[in-house]
């Protein structure tokens, strides 16, 4: 749903301006505590923000299209060996694609830094700024084009678009730095809107309930715990 994409199109913007605010602090020195503090400043600027919305706004009612949703579920309800099945497959997938995608982002610089080609930290910096902003650029041209091309089509395009970067990266992009900007872009558009078209996707097969989203968080929250520390074992030796 757009909705969804529009949430997560503000997750990738976020991600994309934290490389900009740190690049200025590390191309000639070393200072950690200026993007961190003005890190802090905005996340505290966030939390007054919610604050406020709760203070002005406690309503808790539905939105009348999930009552409506609701409604629909009661009156074709799918087998439970089919509901159960659906939510393990997606909770799989989403296990290692945000395990991925936030492995890709969080490592990129050290992966740039440590290869064969020995690129400084700027360019490593721009680097992880290009993968965030082709991946907050993507899901916001998809806000308004999720309806028209439908979440499967956007889920099969995109992984295509994932195995393309493989396809670059795994022989070229440790000695090549042509190939290594190719595949960051590539990369960043195929990850993009895939966390929204899932439950696009999803919502076609069973009604997802709060407990269902609670649980494809839970597993995007463990693929992000568990891959990037099996990862980051060795990408320091072995990038």
């Amino acid at each position: 749903p757009p909705f969804i994409q529009a949430l997560n199109f503000a997750f990738g913007f976020g991600a994309l301006a934290g490389p900009l605010i740190a690049e200025p602090f590390l191309e000639l020195f070393t200072s950690l505590e200026y993007p961190y503090g003005i890190t802090g400043i905005l996340s505290l600027a966030i939390v007054i923000l919610f604050g406020v919305v709760y203070l002005v706004r406690r309503s808790n009612d539905a939105h009348p299209s999930r009552k409506e949703a609701e409604k629909a579920n009661e009156k074709s309800p799918v087998s439970s060996t089919k509901h159960y099945l659906t939510i393990f497959v997606t909770c799989t997938f989403i296990f290692f694609y945000i395990g991925l995608e936030l492995s890709f982002g969080t490592m990129l610089t050290t992966y740039v830094v440590n290869s064969d080609l020995k690129l400084n930290k700027s360019t490593a910096s721009y680097m992880t700024s290009l993968y965030w902003g082709t991946f907050t650029f993507f899901r916001c041209f998809t806000i308004f084009v999720v309806d028209y091309l439908g979440s499967q089509n956007l889920l099969i395009s995109n992984l295509i678009l994932i195995m393309a970067s493989n396809f670059v990266l795994l022989p070229f992009g440790n000695t090549y730095e042509w190939a290594l900007w190719l595949g960051i872009v590539l990369m960043g558009f195929g990850t993009s809107p895939i966390f929204g078209a899932i439950f696009g996707f999803l919502q076609e097969f069973i009604f997802i309930s709060s407990k269902t989203s609670s649980l494809i968080f839970v597993s995007g929250c463990t693929g992000q715990l568990i891959i990037p520390y099996l990862i980051g074992n060795f990408v320091d030796k072995n990038p």
